[in-house]
């Protein structure tokens, strides 16, 4: 999800009090809402589906589904908290946890999504350095076969 505003609003709802907090949420929340349903969804689901892969895909794997569910626990408790005639400071409590909870799971998802990005960096760097050396290694073995004739 590539919104600068996400992790500062979100930050703001993590410590709403009031009803005015809940309106100023909403539209951040509804985001999040879609891209729970439209891509963690169906990255967690492919995840699942496909073959057992490595320590950094099994750690991605259950980083993202712990999102997905504090994502559902997140939508729920505002959902809740909307639905409040007069929130109070008290009554956010659960709402206030949630969001907590789901910055937390999202800079963990986040933080390996980079190692797995470096990973990959680090194989393609490496994969090239072995054919530039095994054609290198092909061409000195040409170069010999022509001088010994």
């Amino acid at each position: 999800m590539k919104n600068p505003k996400l992790v500062p609003e979100m930050q703001e709802l993590g410590n709403a009090s009031d009803a005015d907090a809940l309106k100023k949420a909403a539209p951040i929340v509804q985001m999040v809402a879609q891209w729970k349903k439209n891509v963690l969804e169906p990255k967690v689901t492919k995840l699942g589906a496909g073959p057992k892969g490595g320590p950094q895909e099994a750690q991605l794997k259950q980083d993202l589904g712990a999102l997905n569910q504090e994502t559902a626990n997140l939508l729920a408790a505002f959902a809740t908290a909307v639905n409040m005639k007069n929130p109070t400071e008290a009554g956010l409590e659960d709402l206030r946890d949630r969001t907590g909870e789901w910055l937390k799971k999202l800079i963990a998802a986040y933080k390996d999504l980079e190692r797995e990005k470096d990973v990959f960096a680090i194989e393609e760097s490496v994969t090239k350095a072995f054919k530039k050396g095994a054609t290198a290694k092909a061409d000195a073995g040409a170069n010999e076969e022509e001088v010994s004739c």
